[in-house]
């Protein structure tokens, strides 16, 4: 099987989801006026789906074919663009039908990538997997650079509706890319044994290693959230940055997704992932210094804050990377896809309880202060690989041999 009909479906993926999750609470704020709190009420809302559907993904990727699950997952998201555009065109949108199109997207999501990942070990294997998590990364983040302009053009141009109805022909792309491609390639056999439900997440608290890569991706994610429930609305609202800049700002974040997703092999094949694990979190408290600026100069705020993402970006790809491969190395093979959704189950599960808190807070707070605790939240995210005691054993180089 090749990886690239596999990329390139997870390109498009990237692209139709990452600008429907933009271009939702923009309409939302710009066109129905929707408050801070309603905004990041309506992401933890959306965000709430891999607390619902990701161990159940896991084990729907493990025990059907990759290709019934993607397609499923594809059908899904089609029908769904369909029906909120139609509610756009019809003037019956509100913030509960966006908080509803983007859990179910979401959902949708989940099963497509559990059942991605649980192909990756057929298609790369020991030294070759760095590099396509590295492929993979750089694939998200190409097509993340694109997300921000069709979503600034499909706003302000008025677009929206016709901007979904773009997304749904887009996915009937991804259905002939896997039934080309990949369909004739089975995933897991019935034959091989096949996680419970709650497997895959003993599995990743059992293990000393992943229990410290899962402890420190839920505090980053925690609080990651949290600072981007709130960002959007704080970019339009309280620092005036129109449409358009606040998509030039996730354009150039992108820049540095691509940057960190090349620069990742050469980290973890020098340091090893689990050293590289910990410096790129660790990385975030300096590098957050040009956003603290960016609040006391909001005439420059879109070129601090640029500086500030782009280097965020990529220590985050670097870690993404490192984790990824640590977990991959060290799952059985017929509980890939088990253990990856876990892992999404945990580590991404935290995002709706951040979005959730910003929304909380912002009741009573002003959103700088809610942005202010949500950076100092994910800047010390390295707290947990940094106290494993098995770290010295995990720091082994992958590069050049197995883990």
């Amino acid at each position: 099987m090749s990886k690239w009909p596999l990329l390139s479906t997870i390109a498009i993926s990237n692209i139709t989801s990452s600008s429907i999750a933009l271009v939702l609470p923009m309409v939302a704020i710009t066109k129905f006026s929707a408050s801070a709190s309603e905004v990041a009420l309506m992401t933890s809302i959306a965000a709430s789906a891999p607390l619902v559907f990701g161990l159940h993904s896991g084990i729907v990727a493990d025990r059907n074919s990759y290709s019934f699950v993607a397609k499923t997952s594809f059908a899904l998201r089609f029908l769904v663009c369909l029906l909120c555009s139609a509610a756009l065109y019809l003037e019956e949108f509100s913030i509960g039908v966006a908080a509803l199109t983007l859990f179910a997207l979401n959902a949708a999501s989940l099963y497509f990538e559990s059942a991605a990942w649980a192909v990756v070990p057929r298609i790369a294997s020991g030294e070759d997997r760095i590099g396509f998590n590295a492929y993979h990364e750089a694939v998200l983040s190409t097509a993340a650079l694109v997300a921000p302009w069709l979503s600034a053009f499909a706003v302000d141009g008025g677009r929206a509706h016709g901007f979904l109805v773009g997304c749904a022909v887009s996915v009937l792309g991804c259905l002939v890319l896997i039934r080309k491609g990949m369909g004739v390639t089975p995933s897991r056999s019935s034959s091989l044994p096949s996680a419970g439900i709650l497997d895959g997440v003993k599995y990743i608290f059992q293990d000393p290693l992943q229990r410290a890569v899962s402890w420190s991706a839920m505090t980053f994610n925690f609080f990651h959230a949290a600072f981007f429930a709130v960002f959007t609305f704080y970019a339009l609202k309280v620092l005036g940055i129109s449409v358009a800049g606040v998509a030039a700002i996730f354009f150039i974040t992108a820049v540095g997704g691509t940057m960190g997703a090349f620069v990742a092999p050469f980290v973890i094949g020098r340091y090893g992932a689990y050293q590289a694990a910990i410096w790129s979190m660790i990385s975030l408290l300096p590098t957050g210094i040009p956003l603290i600026i960016a609040a006391f100069v909001p005439r420059y705020a879109p070129a601090f804050i640029c500086v500030t993402f782009v280097a965020w970006e990529v220590a985050i790809l670097v870690n993404v990377i490192a984790e990824t491969t640590l977990r991959q190395e060290r799952s059985p093979q017929h509980m890939v896809g088990s253990v990856a959704s876990a892992s999404r189950f945990v580590n991404w599960g935290a995002d709706p309880l951040g979005a959730a808190l910003a929304a909380f807070l912002l009741v009573s707070v002003d959103s700088l202060v809610v942005l202010a605790l949500a950076f100092l939240g994910m800047a010390f995210a390295f707290v947990p690989l940094l106290l494993n005691r098995n770290r010295v054993c995990a720091s082994i180089q992958l590069a050049g041999r197995k883990a």
